[in-house]
């Protein structure tokens, strides 16, 4: 408790740990797990903020913080996201244990939480597949970026790259030569996102085909 008065947060998680190690099983190893959990997090020592509430876990999945510790595993993911150039790793790994929440303890105040921090985990996936997309398009590789951009509508639908996605497949499949497929996705772009300016090219460039 000294040490986190004074803000030595992963050492007195270390302290915490202790209390577990020497005295496991009991009201005071429970208590200070959850103490851990917060302390590391505090510290930003996120790989012991995960660990230490995987333990909490492993011991007492049934405990009164089990949703709690289950949230932090998500948490110390979830800030670990840096940005949509790099790898997802984090941003996957936040989604898997918030939705696992959201299954195990769907009545906890905690889940409440996970879904708000699933919807930025969700476009930060998302906005990686549109970034890998763009990079397909510039190179003229259509296929590849149809993949990424399917990936987005189907599986990120209300994220804020919907409708870009939406408009760059109706680009690819037109470059392809599938006209039949630009005009389908062109539809149901333009009946999801009917005052998009996104919707407004997609319906130019349609347009543009038959004339």
């Amino acid at each position: 408790q000294k040490a986190k008065n004074r803000e030595d947060f992963n050492e007195a998680g270390d302290f915490y740990m202790e209390i577990d190690r020497f005295y496991p099983y009991s009201n005071e190893s429970r208590w200070a797990l959850v103490e851990a959990i917060k302390s590391y997090h505090k510290g930003t020592d996120l790989s012991n903020a995960r660990l230490s509430a995987k333990r909490y876990l492993s011991l007492y999945a049934d405990g009164p913080e089990a949703a709690f510790a289950q949230y932090m595993v998500g948490l110390s993911f979830f800030d670990a996201i840096v940005d949509v150039r790099r790898d997802q790793g984090a941003a996957l790994h936040a989604v898997e244990e918030f939705r696992r929440l959201d299954s195990i303890y769907p009545d906890s105040l905690y889940s409440d939480l996970a879904d708000e921090k699933l919807k930025i985990a969700y476009s930060q996936l998302a906005g990686q597949e549109m970034s890998v997309g763009r990079y397909y398009m510039n190179r003229e590789e259509y296929l590849a970026a149809i993949n990424r951009f399917t990936t987005v509508v189907d599986d990120y639908t209300y994220s804020i790259f919907a409708v870009e996605a939406f408009f760059r497949l109706t680009e690819a499949y037109i470059a392809l030569g599938m006209i039949n497929l630009a005009k389908e996705n062109n539809s149901v772009f333009t009946r999801k996102f009917p005052n998009s300016e996104w919707s407004d090219k997609s319906n130019k460039l349609i347009n543009g085909l038959n004339l």
